[in-house]
């Protein structure tokens, strides 16, 4: 026999040609062929013609030749076609044909101009030429009167386990015998390796196709049934019974979804479990699951409807008699053969998924987690457990009666016996069970057949979604040895974390559905658990009281004075950060992780580990300092390894899952009881680069390869778990927000419509909304979020939306800061706002000026500000991420300098003259936005918020001073620090556009002739550099263009408003001059940075002032001012040329 990985290597290329497979027939299956490099291809292959063997050339269209092997003996007495067909499945019909002429109606009376044999004298090596190279080696049987077609089918790209199973069965039956024939030929009665043909079940593919097709149905009957069906009906009532037992909060329609899925799944569980339940004369009425819930679920929906359902019509009955006659093994060895996955069964799920619901296998492949991360998360875990005295990991039997006699400052926590083991995993977000089955695994490396039984004695979780339970279950199954699935039951439970327990009904463990509630009740609230590990969910939801039994007052009255878990992490928040990061701690992953907290480290005592990966906006978010305070109090031990991945971000990163939020693995350990008096160090490790890089490096780290290299966050309280970046030297200038002290978000409608690029399309957006009577119809035109303002709100002294009659005038629309260098227009009209703003629209004036940063995220490449002279947007800087961004010049119209008096005495006798709020802002601007900052201090960066190098050197000072007030001038549009118009010589519009670009086709630029094409205009002057100009990744040129074509960028093109489809349908002349002003502002921008950059080298060389030269900042400098009541009606403000005059209520926005 050839040598197995010579063998191998033949197989993986037999479906690749004629050739090769007559490489893998002589040299792997030893038949008498000879050297097909010596021959021509007419000495061994004989060619039909389809008409030939008097086949309709139309009727086998896809049958691309037809070539006969001769025989290779003189003995021997069976035909042997090569067939290839187009595409990618196997066209049956077309074999049969063939089949139907090459077989004799009597052995010997073959008397055509062809040959003839008996039917199972021949064997087809059928080539399918598709996506892929697939190779089936089709044979008949005559069964009960019947042809059967028996299939064995493999491709060129087979996972290792398929070859293993080829190995095994395959070439044993097609190798040459001692008869002058491959022994499947010879006793085909006998053969194993190739199965009954069943459309759908000859490959993992297939199968999936297959079951999402019953699947589908069983979801419309069920939803369907739900819709008829009396209150008392047997679907209703099981409907019912889930939803107030086990998932509160699933619909009518998910619960269709999930059981059709859940059984289709069931079955397929069962056959691989239970192999001996699917035999032929097994009826499905008697169908066991494996699981005693699935049972339940199964046999109400069955016998509970009174026959009104036909479980044969929908296909599961045909579903079971096709898996019965699969061949299972064949079947396994096929999931993740195209190896996308390291596991196959989520792989396989997905393919499902695809066939089935296209959204739910979206989502499906955003939240999978990759096995390095499992992996390294599971092995961090057990070497924790190593480090508390269990020498097993995971799989140590040792009993808390055993432990705290070695360690007597340790008792028996709540929860636990003294026989109980000591070490007790829970996964509260169980997904498709990877974690659990890396948990077995790790169990299995460190101790065996032994060590993984005791790890799943001592495992459990749960799952929310019907469906990924029923997944969960066959992934784990196919991990377990046969005997250790039939005893134990796999610890999965169908439930909701975050829910509040439940009271159980009387019946509940006698009914398999009321026991699950039971024992997912049991798993949360009663059980003792020291290990937590997993991947909860990250979605943010509206506000408190979305977090079950984490919002939950659960001592009683909350008026009375107590308190939910949620209220340990948000008085923090309240107490510290301003209310616009409170909305951050509404998250399902921040849930889980008070979850985790309260019931491993606060509701139990001694040795405890959680590790999770989740977003990790937590570990610097101003929002989250008091999880960061409670981590810090129950642990002994922090490691974060920060992933990043911000997709959408400042500083693009590849994620290691298919979404755009970063993400980061924490594990908090305690070793004994621990001390809450002490904060728990922080250990620190960046990870950057490509999925691929990222996923290697946790490789590694979980095999012990390379070592996990951290650095120390600060040890404050409630300070970020990422070390401060860029040393001493960085930390001794003054930071951005000290210089001035007032920031503030900018302003949010919470709908877009009162945002446009033309005051008339503002006009025409009003007129259709106040002439619409209908109420609900107003309303819907308006936007009502879920909380917030409607028409109906009453705004101080402002008439209610509701109330107005057609015709209404509109309050005034004022020039808008939308997006750095795009002025639009927006109503100044607190009534359309969902957090006010009052201050910023306050202090508006003829000299006010505002800049945008960032100061609580990282900033990307180009300036680290920009500056406009309107009201900016809550986004303003780069369309994203906006927050406590907005830093006015003066904090009120009259211009009282948003700059602490005392900074400025200190700044004035550093540099032996006044030194005015107007020179400290513009000698900012010139550091922030005119030299290479960005770059400059990239690292030191990663930190997030600016600090400016201030110089003690007079003349330096006032060169700075100057080249920021040029830039404020030219970002303003020659409307602040300074007069005259921008220089726009050498551009220009060679054309401009009559109509309004319809794709992104129409805006093209030309380097070599600086050229810009927006629809049919061309404007002409623009060197690359201005067209590839970008703030924190935001390309401002093709973003200003963006939200002026046809179809706008932005949320508004997909508002479901119609007033937000009320917009220009030509091109507007005014916008044409805008371009030009931002070109030449770019441009002019541009040719500044050079000075800037040596100005700036020349300011860190010399003298500087420290932070601490500064004095400390008034606490009440840091607040708003305090916004003035006005009624509707009542001029407030003194408006520049750029506003029309308005009025004020309270303060608005």
């Amino acid at each position: 026999m050839v040598a197995d990985a010579k063998l191998r290597e033949l197989i993986r290329n037999a479906p690749k040609d004629t050739w090769a497979l007559i490489d893998f027939l002589r040299d792997g299956l030893s038949w008498p062929l000879p050297d097909v490099t010596l021959l021509q291809s007419d000495d061994i292959l004989i060619d039909w013609k389809p008409e030939e063997l008097h086949l309709d050339p139309a009727k086998v269209a896809k049958l691309i030749d037809i070539t006969q092997l001769p025989p290779l003996t003189a003995k021997q007495n069976f035909g042997v076609f090569f067939l290839n067909f187009d595409g990618n499945n196997l066209p049956i019909t077309a074999v049969r044909r063939l089949v139907h002429r090459l077989v004799s109606n009597k052995r010997g009376k073959g008397a055509g101009t062809h040959p003839t044999w008996a039917l199972d004298d021949l064997l087809f090596f059928c080539f399918a030429n598709g996506d892929e190279k697939v190779i089936h080696v089709v044979n008949f049987r005559e069964k009960d009167g019947k042809r059967v077609l028996r299939v064995l089918s493999w491709s060129d790209k087979p996972t290792e386990t398929r070859l293993d199973l080829l190995v095994r069965k395959a070439v044993p039956e097609l190798s040459w015998t001692t008869d002058d024939a491959p022994l499947l030929v010879v006793d085909p009665a006998g053969s194993r390796a190739l199965a009954n043909y069943r459309e759908g079940l000859r490959n993992a593919k297939q199968l999936s196709r297959r079951m999402a097709e019953v699947a589908q149905d069983v979801r419309d009957e069920v939803a369907d049934l739900l819709t008829v069906e009396t209150k008392t009906g047997p679907i209703r009532s099981l409907y019912r019974d889930v939803r107030e037992q086990l998932l509160g909060d699933i619909t009518q329609e998910r619960f269709a979804d999930v059981y059709a899925q859940t059984m289709v799944y069931g079955l397929l569980t069962a056959r691989i479990a239970h192999p001996e339940q699917f035999e032929s004369e097994q009826s499905l009425a008697v169908m066991k699951f494996d699981n005693e819930f699935l049972d339940a679920i199964y046999a109400r929906f069955r016998e509970g409807s009174d026959g009104i359902i036909d479980v044969d019509e929908l296909g599961l009955a045909d579903l079971a008699e096709q898996l019965a006659g699969t061949d299972v093994d064949e079947l396994l060895a096929d999931f993740g053969a195209d190896n996308q996955r390291d596991d196959p069964v989520v792989y396989f799920y997905e393919e499902f998924l695809s066939q089935y619901d296209p959204v739910q296998r979206k989502d499906l492949g955003a939240f999978y987690t990759p096995k390095p991360v499992v992996r390294y998360i599971v092995k961090t875990v057990d070497d924790a457990l190593k480090s508390f005295g269990l020498p097993l990991g995971v799989a140590d039997p040792t009993t808390w009666g055993e432990y705290v006699k070695a360690r007597p400052d340790i008792t028996i926590p709540k929860g636990a016996l003294p026989e109980d083991s000591v070490v007790s995993m829970f996964d509260p977000a169980n997904g498709t069970g990877t974690f659990l089955v890396e948990w077995l695994e790790q169990a299995k490396r460190n101790a065996g057949e032994v060590g993984l039984k005791t790890a799943l004695s001592h495992a459990s979780a749960l799952e929310i979604s019907l469906a990924s339970y029923a997944v969960s279950h066959l992934k784990v199954s196919l991990d377990l040895p046969e005997d250790l699935r039939e005893q134990e039951r796999i610890p999965v439970f169908l439930g909701d974390t975050l829910s509040e327990k439940r009271v159980a009904r009387i019946s509940g463990l006698d009914d398999p559905i009321g026991a699950e509630g039971v024992q997912a009740d049991r798993v949360k609230y009663d059980w003792h658990h020291n290990v937590l590990i997993g991947n909860p969910p990250y979605d943010r939801v509206e506000s408190q009281g979305t977090g079950g039994f984490i919002t939950a007052v659960t001592k009683g009255n909350k008026a009375l004075g107590e308190r939910s878990l949620f209220d340990d992490i948000f008085d923090d928040a309240k107490k510290h950060v301003i209310f616009s990061a409170h909305s951050s701690l509404y998250n399902l992953y921040v849930y889980f992780w008070r979850w985790a907290i309260w019931k491993v480290f606060e509701e139990n005592t001694g040795p405890a580990v959680v590790s999770m990966i989740t977003a990790s906006s937590w570990l610097d978010g101003p929002g989250f300092l008091g999880l960061r305070r409670l981590a810090r109090e129950v642990a002994d031990e922090i490691i974060v390894v920060d992933l990043h991945g911000d997709n959408k971000g400042t500083r693009k990163d590849e994620n290691v899952f298919d979404i755009e939020s970063p993400v980061a693995i924490v594990t908090l350990i305690r070793r004994g009881n621990g001390d809450r008096t002490k904060p728990a160090p922080v250990h620190y490790a960046s990870y950057r680069g490509t999925r691929a890089e990222k996923l290697d490096a946790l490789a590694d780290l979980a095999v012990g390869t390379t070592p996990l290299e951290t650095a120390e966050a600060s040890p404050d309280w409630h300070a970020p778990f990422i070390p401060a970046s860029g040393g001493l030297d960085w930390a001794a200038h003054p930071k951005l927000t000290d210089l001035f002290p007032w920031q503030q978000p900018g302003c949010k409608f919470g709908r877009t419509w009162p945002i446009a690029t033309t005051q008339d399309t503002l006009s025409r957006r009003w007129t259709a909304l106040v002439d619409e009577s209908d109420i609900n119809k107003r309303s819907q035109l308006f936007v009502t979020p879920s909380s917030g303002r409607n028409i109906h709100t009453r705004v101080g002294d402002f008439d209610r939306i509701a109330d107005l009659k057609a015709g209404s005038s509109h309050q005034p629309i004022a020039r808008y800061a939308f997006r750095s260098f795009d002025r639009q227009w927006a109503f100044e009209d607190p009534r359309m706002a969902k957090t006010e703003s009052p201050s910023l629209w306050e202090s508006v004036s003829s000299q006010q000026v505002f800049l945008g940063s960032f100061t609580t995220r990282q900033l990307g490449s180009g300036p680290a500000a920009t500056v406009t002279k309107a009201v900016p947007d809550l986004h303003y800087f780069r369309g994203s991420y906006g927050g406590k961004d907005i830093i006015p010049l003066y904090r009120d119209a009259a211009g009282t300098p948003n700059v602490a008096p005392a900074t400025l005495n200190v700044l004035s006798e550093a540099l032996g003259d006044k030194v005015t709020v107007e020179q400290l802002f513009a000698y900012t601007f010139g550091v922030l936005a005119g030299t290479d900052y960005t770059n400059r201090f990239h690292e030191a960066l990663e930190t997030p918020g600016p600090r400016v190098p201030l110089t003690s050197d007079p003349d330096l000072f006032a060169q700075m001073v100057a080249h920021g007030s040029k830039l404020i001038w030219l970002q303003t549009f020659g409307e602040r620090f300074g007069s005259g118009e921008l220089p726009t010589a050498g551009i220009g519009w060679k054309s401009e556009p009559s109509h309004l670009p319809e794709a992104k086709a129409d805006i093209k630029y030309d380097p070599p002739t600086e050229t810009l094409s927006v629809a049919d205009g061309a404007l002409t002057g623009i060197p690359e550099a201005v067209w590839n100009f970008e703030v924190s990744g935001m390309d401002i040129v093709a973003k200003w263009l963006g939200y002026r074509m046809a179809k706008p960028a932005g949320r508004a093109a997909s508002s479901d408003s119609p007033l937000d489809h009320i917009r220009p349908s030509t091109w507007a002349p005014e916008w044409s001059a805008e371009l030009v002003e931002i070109v030449a502002a770019i441009r002019e921008t541009l040719a500044l940075v050079p000075d800037g950059v040596a100005l700036l080298d020349d300011i860190i060389a010399g003298p500087l002032i420290a932070a601490d030269d500064l004095p400390a900042v008034p606490a009440p400098l840091r607040q708003p001012p305090k916004a003035g009541k006005v009624a509707a009606g009542q001029d407030s403000l003194t408006f520049d040329d750029g506003m029309l005059p308005g009025t004020n209520e309270g303060g608005l926005f």
